[in-house]
């Protein structure tokens, strides 16, 4: 009689297979995804697919493991946490991801039902965990959309009702090249102040629509960030030019205000600094040093401050920032 293998229990789930695998190259990044769902790859396919290979050494390890679990009619928001440098991400016992700094690895773990409302999965895992880690290896993140002319950028930087979206929609129908609508991602160690941003997807609130009637019914796509807040993949607005990189030439922030006129001032290198480390995400010691060292340097081109009511009397503000 032969031997019997002898039983080896794995309740952490540590030898779940994944046979899935594929890179990808979110910001011109190496991530190498492994997972065991086609649902978690497509979501994946559909975010981080348009950039060209920019950092292709030690590919990022990212599994993301799909597990049965009763249907829920709202999904759980995950929140991170962070000590040193381990980063998790938790919504409850089935959904939740952990993300290790100093490894360049990310694990994340979620439902089935989750896993196939692919805007949510998303917003609220793929792309917060890797954008993390490749902040804090590659890119200091600003938090503000980026349009282009020429190749020569400008940051809108502002708070969640300043209009970076509509203004950033605004300047793409005029004639510039749509970098980012909400965060773009500057090359640290870049001399030219290189910014990547993500343009496929753009996210707008409902109330879009009056002020750009042809977003009218393309906004009743699945909501990502609550209810009033939906994405919309930028292919499907005709006449709109995007790229995925430009060089930084200003920093603009966002002030909106009924009836105003816009007005462009000078802002104060200082002041400005402090707002947008006030937006930077968790990172290391040495990676915010770095981080902090960037923004200065970019700041030295020009900081802004843009008083508006209507993105068209904005836009041609902006338009003397790049002009030669």
């Amino acid at each position: 009689m032969e031997p019997v293998a002898p039983f080896s229990p794995d309740p952490l789930g540590y030898h779940q297979a994944l046979p899935l695998k594929q890179r990808f190259y979110p910001l011109g990044c190496a991530v190498d995804l492994s997972t065991n769902s086609p649902g978690v790859l497509e979501t994946a396919r559909a975010r981080w697919s348009g950039h060209d290979p920019v950092f292709d050494e030690h590919p990022v390890a990212f599994s993301v493991v799909v597990a049965p679990g009763d249907a829920v009619t709202q999904s759980p928001v995950p929140r991170f946490r962070a000590r040193d440098h381990l980063v998790v991400l938790v919504a409850d016992s089935a959904h939740f991801g952990c993300c290790d700094l100093a490894a360049s690895t990310v694990a994340c773990w979620v439902a089935d039902d989750t896993a196939r409302k692919s805007a949510y999965l998303g917003y609220h895992y793929l792309d917060p965990l890797i954008l993390l880690l490749l902040s804090n290896r590659y890119f200091t993140p600003i938090h503000a959309g980026c349009v282009a002319r020429n190749g020569r950028g400008v940051l809108l930087s502002g708070g969640e009702s300043a209009g970076k979206s509509c203004l950033s929609y605004a300047c793409a129908r005029a004639g510039w090249t749509l970098i980012s609508d909400d965060a773009g991602y500057m090359i640290r160690d870049d001399p030219n102040q290189r910014i990547f941003g993500r343009p496929r997807f753009l996210r707008f609130e409902f109330s879009a629509e009056r002020l750009f009637p042809e977003l009218r019914g393309l906004l009743a796509v699945e909501a990502a960030k609550g209810a009033d807040v939906a994405n919309i993949d930028s292919n499907l607005l005709p006449g709109i030019e995007t790229a995925t990189e430009c060089r930084a030439e200003a920093v603009v922030f966002l002030e909106r205000q009924t009836g105003m006129t816009a007005m462009l001032t000078a802002v104060d290198e200082g002041d400005a600094l402090d707002r947008l480390l006030a937006e930077l995400p968790i990172a290391t010691q040495a990676t915010r040093a770095a981080q902090v060292a960037s923004l200065r340097k970019l700041l030295q081109k020009g900081a802004y401050r843009l008083k508006y009511d209507q993105p068209e009397d904005a836009v041609a503000k902006l338009g003397s920032l790049v002009r030669n």
